[in-house]
């Protein structure tokens, strides 16, 4: 073995590696939005067929599967692998500001990011600075918009949704009504007109991958 792994499932924001060598199995995350990173080790005693044995004798299940590292813990939680072959470790972890996605800056209505009703989710991300997202679409007099955001890989990022005008009254709003924590707003304009829309993350969790889409 011997190998750094990636967790392929996860956001890259919130990326985990382990590395297992001869003795040691040592998982590395990111301190999210300050330099450097964390780790934890266990000490190895053996490895066999199917079994990683630890100096406290306890065991962990591993299987290798189309190019996917599985190893199932003693506590009943799993690790799905892959090699990475990349820099490790990842810029970002020792410089947080890189972690913000290729939209910013779009902390203010002066940067907002057009979007186009009907197109594919944009894929966005909540930062180290915590800021707002914003965004700028055109809507038609009358017609009826379904605004919502999706946190597929983050489910646990709570986010609230403003509709505003030009002079950044807020219109319209949703902290609800999607999957998971995610907003969901059906709203009809009462103008021909552009519209900012604001996209914020709050609770424990603000950090982390999220789409966005009008339709």
């Amino acid at each position: 073995m011997g190998n750094v792994y990636e967790v392929p499932t996860w956001p890259e924001p919130s990326m985990a590696f382990v590395e297992l060598t001869a003795d040691r199995k040592i998982t590395y995350w990111d301190n999210q939005c300050e330099d450097g990173y964390g780790s934890d080790e266990r000490e190895v005693i053996e490895y066999n067929e199917f079994e990683i044995v630890y100096a406290d004798s306890s065991e962990a299940h591993w299987t290798i599967e189309d190019g996917v590292l599985t190893i199932e813990e003693p506590d009943g939680t799993s690790q799905y692998m892959k090699p990475w072959m990349l820099r490790f470790p990842p810029q970002y972890w020792t410089s947080p500001h890189l972690m913000n996605d290729e939209y910013e800056p779009d902390d203010h209505p002066s940067e907002a990011t057009s979007i186009i009703v009907g197109a594919d989710p944009q894929e966005h991300t909540f930062g180290c600075d915590n800021g707002a997202d914003y965004f700028i679409f055109s809507a038609v007099l009358g017609e009826a918009y379904t605004l919502e955001t999706n946190t597929p890989t983050n489910p646990s990022v709570d986010i609230r949704l403003d509709v505003m005008d030009l002079s950044t009254s807020r219109v319209a709003e949703a902290d609800s009504g999607g999957v998971n924590l995610n907003p969901k707003l059906v709203w009809s304009s009462p103008d021909n007109a552009d519209y900012y829309v604001r996209i914020r993350a709050s609770g424990e969790s603000r950090s982390g991958a999220y789409t966005f889409s009008i339709n």
